[in-house]
């Protein structure tokens, strides 16, 4: 009870689809209609641990946004409890509102985790399922943007968001460092990106934008003439860059097979290079300069452009 009590991110992905958790409903009393009618100026009059963990339901996570909104202003006004779900004779304390959070937050991971479960079970009929006892269902690693939590995406037909594609840039870096053979090959994160479209669209970028291209341009200057970088376009795909100074070209893989889809990039790209690299002309061999896989479907391009960076002459070993 005291490690549930906590809602452990380490907690296993089989361990957390075990345990049951309250339900969700609409069916309040008539005193709750109304947010401000769950705060109370009176003092918490019963076991909050016995009262909460007895609870069959939880107020919906619309109603839990208002609460939430409505808190801060609730408690400057003096707030001391909030009446219980289904007993207007009961109140909880505060902190009864981060308990239905969790409630729901660990509810999501349950739906997300079950669904990514199914998944393997049917499209990866020889996968060992075992593996859902040793994986935490939403430890934040070192780094990362989003919790374990987002890793089911890897598990089911979901597109890959930032923090996943993040993190493949990071582990496919770290094996390249480890590598002497490939000393002249750098890995970037969608940071560069970013950093690359702010210069060119701010007239005065940050210094944050300003150190980080500063930092990729050294690496350059020390012996590291090839950059790798995912690419986020239309805001719904993703392929693989690369510049490659030695050679000075630039360009990328798409895995949907199209030339041109990294076209809207490349103007950002030319007025880094342009500064930073003023006595080198760079020519753009577009969707032709890195080979790739097709994909046969329209979710699984992070998948493909992870595997492309990862694969540019055996890059992780």
């Amino acid at each position: 009870m005291q490690a549930l009590a906590t809602f452990p991110p380490d907690l296993s992905v089989t361990d957390l689809l075990a345990v049951k958790l309250p339900g969700i409903t609409e069916k309040l009393s008539n005193n709750f209609r109304k947010t401000k009618g769950w705060f109370s100026t009176d003092l918490p009059n019963c076991d909050p641990l016995t009262s909460l963990w007895s609870l069959k339901s939880t107020p919906s996570i619309s109603l839990l946004r208002e609460l939430e909104h409505d808190f801060p202003q609730e408690w400057l006004n003096g707030a001391k409890s909030v009446l219980h779900p289904f007993n207007n004779s009961l109140r909880l304390p505060l902190f009864a509102l981060g308990f239905f959070r969790k409630i729901h937050d660990l509810r999501e991971g349950q739906e997300k985790w079950s669904e990514s479960v199914e998944w393997a079970r049917d499209e990866v009929p020889e996968a060992d399922l075992g593996i859902f006892d040793t994986i935490s269902w939403n430890t934040v690693h070192s780094g990362a943007l989003d919790g374990q939590l987002d890793w089911t995406r890897l598990v089911a037909d979901e597109w890959l968001s930032g923090g996943i594609i993040d993190e493949m840039m990071v582990d496919i870096q770290s094996r390249v460092a480890a590598i002497p053979l490939h000393a002249e090959i750098t890995v970037a994160p969608l940071a560069f990106q970013r950093a690359i479209i702010a210069l060119s669209i701010n007239k005065n970028p940050s210094k944050y934008t300003l150190r980080l291209l500063d930092g990729y341009k050294k690496l350059v200057e020390a012996g590291k003439p090839r950059l790798y970088f995912p690419l986020h376009i239309n805001n719904n795909h993703w392929i693989a860059f690369v510049i490659d100074f030695a050679r000075k070209v630039f360009g990328y893989g798409d895995s949907l097979g199209r030339k041109k889809s990294g076209s809207a990039f490349t103007p950002h790209l030319r007025k880094w290079l342009d500064a930073a690299f003023p006595d080198v002309k760079f020519q753009n061999l577009g969707g032709a300069l890195l080979s790739h896989a097709n994909q046969k479907d329209y979710v699984h391009c992070g998948i493909y452009t992870g595997k492309v960076i990862q694969m540019r002459k055996r890059l992780t070993g």
